[in-house]
């Protein structure tokens, strides 16, 4: 059985999330999510913010597909309509999501949870400095 979460953005104060099947503890899908974060430039920001609120988000839970990961190709090719199923509602299950992260490009932040509470907030300098290391920490947290 596969490390169950979520990884999503907070856009406009509310949170959007894709349920992620499998690899979502930290070692796994949170140093996905901060090498993503050291890819964009800061510069991109503003597009990413833009980019996410033209998303149209259902509230489906997917059976796991890639989808994440699509989207993110899909803004940064500046494609119009994309859609996404936003599965955060998961993130109340205690027991079955074990990991998620959260990007905020607007206040320039990760948070990350665990089993349905909110371990951190990591602030985008933070994440430059410390690189994929700054997941370490959470290796050891016990769900």
């Amino acid at each position: 059985m596969g490390t169950r979460g979520l990884f999503g953005y907070i856009i406009d104060s509310r949170r959007r999330a894709i349920y992620h099947p499998h690899d979502a503890y930290p070692d796994g899908l949170g140093y996905d999510v901060v090498s993503f974060i050291l890819k964009v430039k800061p510069k991109n920001y503003a597009l990413w913010i833009e980019g996410l609120r033209k998303v149209t988000w259902s509230r489906n839970q997917t059976s796991g597909n890639p989808e994440a990961w699509y989207l993110i190709e899909g803004i940064q090719k500046g494609r119009e309509n994309l859609k996404a199923e936003d599965s955060v509602s998961f993130l109340r299950d205690r027991l079955f999501c074990e990991w998620a992260y959260f990007i905020d490009f607007q206040n320039q932040k990760m948070e990350v949870w665990s089993a349905g509470r909110i371990l951190a907030e990591l602030t985008f300098d933070e994440i430059i400095a410390e690189g994929k290391a700054i997941m370490d920490k959470f290796s050891e947290v016990e769900n």
